[in-house]
Formats: C-alpha cells, sequence, structure tokens
C-alpha cells in the first residue's frame, strides 16, 4: 500500500499540476491544489487513484460533497464531470477565457463550480501572458480541436499567441 504523500504526488503528475476541472494550473497560484475525493468519502468514495483527482481550492470547495448538479435553465439533475470516466474536451470548451460546457454534464458542472467566476479568468489571462493558457491537449484532459462536434454550445478554438495578446490588453492596458 502507497503512502498518502506517494498517492497525493501521482495524481498532481497523472493531472500535470492542473487542475482536473477548470484545468488552472498550479503555478501560479497561492495556494496548494488538493487531492479531491470524486466521489466523496461520506457518500462511500474511496481513497483509491481512480477516485482521486487534482483540484485546485475553489473547484474543490465548490464541489463539496456533491455528486450531481441541476443543468442550468432545466429541471434536470445529471452527474457532475467525473476526471476519471468522462473527457474533458466532450464536456467542456474555451470560449474566449471562458469554460462553456458542451454536455448537460459540463453545463452543471460549469454553473455548481462556478468556472467563470471573474477571479478565475484574470488568472487565465495572467497564464496566458506566461504561456500556460490555454492548457496542452493530453490525455483525458485534451481540448477540443476544429473538427470535434460541438453538441450545445458554440466553441472558439484558438492559438496561444492570440490569447497572450489578449492577456497583455487586458493587464497593461494595450500589447507590449
Amino acid at each position: 500500500m502507497s503512502s498518502w504523500s506517494e498517492i497525493a504526488r501521482e495524481v498532481e503528475r497523472r493531472a500535470e499540476g492542473r487542475c482536473e476541472y477548470c484545468r488552472m494550473h498550479q503555478s501560479l497560484q497561492g495556494a496548494t491544489f488538493h487531492v479531491e475525493h470524486i466521489v466523496p468519502r461520506c457518500l462511500g468514495g474511496l481513497s483509491e487513484l481512480e477516485n482521486l483527482a487534482w483540484a485546485c481550492p475553489s473547484c474543490n470547495l465548490h464541489k463539496s460533497n456533491r455528486v450531481e448538479a441541476e443543468v442550468p435553465g432545466s429541471s434536470e439533475t445529471v452527474s457532475l464531470f467525473n476526471p476519471r470516466t468522462d473527457k474533458w474536451d466532450e464536456n467542456f470548451c474555451w470560449d474566449d477565457f471562458c469554460i462553456t460546457g458542451r454536455t448537460p454534464v459540463g453545463q452543471a458542472t460549469v454553473a455548481a463550480l462556478s468556472l467563470n467566476h471573474e477571479r478565475r479568468i484574470k488568472v487565465r489571462q495572467a497564464e496566458a501572458m506566461f504561456g500556460l493558457f490555454p492548457p496542452e491537449a493530453s490525455g483525458t484532459l485534451s481540448l477540443p480541436t476544429l473538427s470535434s462536434p460541438v453538441v450545445s454550445a458554440p466553441c472558439v478554438w484558438y492559438d496561444r499567441a492570440r490569447s497572450q495578446r489578449q492577456a497583455r490588453a487586458t493587464f497593461f492596458g494595450g500589447t507590449r
């Protein structure tokens, strides 16, 4: 059996230092990311790699002990995004610095975890200045391409240079 610190290192390594929900990179954060139980222990979730995700403090706190949420604009309740079984790019896409839910699961997760809070958008803009946004595609956390089908919302795929220019304009009042 591995120690908790070994498990935590493996969860962080697997996530490549990014929150598995909002895709924020840990390197620019003032707070430590958390090992999050996808199915909370209070609901019978185990502390095994298949049930653990790397989460920023905001996603971890917003998710809390929930596994389901209501789809905005409807009374339908769906499971929240599960980083172990769901593919990020099938449920979400980038629309400038915002995350758009492509599916009911994505839409419910965006709302429940407040993935487009003003602070998160500013962090993404800062990440762009350092070449950390948009996140690179990898594994189950891959990003959509122009040929990816859009289920319920239009998505924009753009290049890193455009993101960096927009971030500089926001932070410095123009391009530099």
